[in-house]
């Protein structure tokens, strides 16, 4: 079993045990952001959150596909499972018309890793197979055209799904050892690398590289991490596990740090602009319970109007992060600055 995936269903075994410990998601951010736990009473593991029309709905598996109201942490549908075959999950993701969901399974030894498209949502669902992919690890739609990760340990291989071919898995680019999360921009492809040791990277594929791939697959040499542009050097001996651009080309993404384990360092981080090596990002916040990041996804441009969405394994509901309005952040931070002074009159008065 590619050592990865391994990783990652230790994970989830360690998450099953201690479920009942850690109630929420513990998240401690840095100054100007603010965290709440949504989903609280759920144990929502790999999920996808999207805008319905100004409400916040979420696809998540666990036993079966269920979409939630994410304000109110209420369950709306519950979508089924694929019959006869049941697996770890993946990913779970909502295609970009909103008329499907994608969720991917790996199984021990990564025998049968089955990929399916959720069809008819709103009636009597539908689970399509689309494809076997060994390993396979998260899915990302550039426009209609799905990529993944999928990982042997050797390799991490990022993949086109020729949807014209059977949804044949087709090779675009290889980059570092285990999988992690995928994202585009309305261009760009945004990967963090996973692997042993330092000197991990968050890295960019452009374009114009995207764009001859898709004019002619059956021609393409894939790509290596040499062929991309690195963006930043992860932390420490911290692998990627989860990305996401946001609506104004903001690209955030977790670490995990398994280098002390069972300690596990977590950071949730934003590339600062910068190009290339070196420590080209801002904090935003930490986990605060050593239960490692998984699942990273977001809505609208987070620096206004939108909130990013982080689950830990282990821990129940999702922390939803956001950045309080100037005015309001104004008025926090000045009630802080007062809190001594309010501190020295009332010992005064006494």
């Amino acid at each position: 079993m590619p050592l990865g995936i391994m990783i990652r269903k230790c994970l989830l075994l360690i998450a099953t045990l201690t479920l009942a410990t850690h109630a929420y998601a513990a998240f401690s951010p840095q100054p100007g952001y603010t965290t709440n736990t949504v989903l609280g009473s759920q144990s929502v593991g790999f999920y996808d959150v999207y805008d319905d029309g100004g409400n916040t709905r979420a696809y998540a598996f666990n036993g079966t596909l269920k979409r939630f109201d994410v304000n109110n942490g209420g369950q709306l549908a519950d979508l089924g499972a694929p019959a006869g075959y049941s697996g770890f999950t993946s990913f779970v993701r909502r295609s970009p018309d909103g008329n499907s969901v994608w969720v991917g399974f790996t199984v021990s030894g990564n025998t049968d890793d089955r990929i399916y498209e959720v069809t008819n949502l709103d009636t009597t669902p539908v689970w399509n197979l689309r494809a076997t992919v060994a390993g396979n690890y998260d899915l990302a739609f550039r426009g209609n055209e799905a990529f993944i990760t999928a990982s042997d340990f050797v390799n991490n291989t990022i993949y086109w799904l020729d949807a014209a071919n059977s949804y044949n898995a087709v090779s675009f680019a290889t980059a570092g050892s285990f999988s992690a999360g995928l994202a585009f921009s309305a261009t760009d492809l945004f990967y963090a690398t996973s692997g042993f040791g330092s000197g991990q990277t968050l890295i960019q594929f452009d374009d114009t590289q995207l764009t001859n791939f898709l004019a002619n697959p059956g021609a393409w040499v894939p790509l290596g991490i040499g062929d991309a542009t690195t963006l930043a050097t992860l932390p420490g001996s911290a692998g990627g596990t989860s990305i996401f651009v946001d609506a104004a080309d903001n690209v955030y993404f977790a670490v995990n740090d398994f280098s002390a384990f069972p300690t596990v360092d977590s950071s949730l981080l934003k590339w600062d602009g910068v190009i290339g090596t070196g420590a080209n990002y801002e904090l935003i916040g930490v986990n605060t319970d050593d239960a490692s990041f998984g699942v990273l996804d977001g809505i609208g441009i987070i620096d206004s109007d939108g909130n990013l969405y982080l689950a830990s394994f282990g821990e129940n509901g999702i922390a939803q992060i956001g950045v309080p309005e100037p005015g309001t952040y104004g008025l926090i931070l000045g009630l802080a600055l007062m809190l001594p002074a309010v501190r020295r009159l009332r010992r005064k008065q006494a």
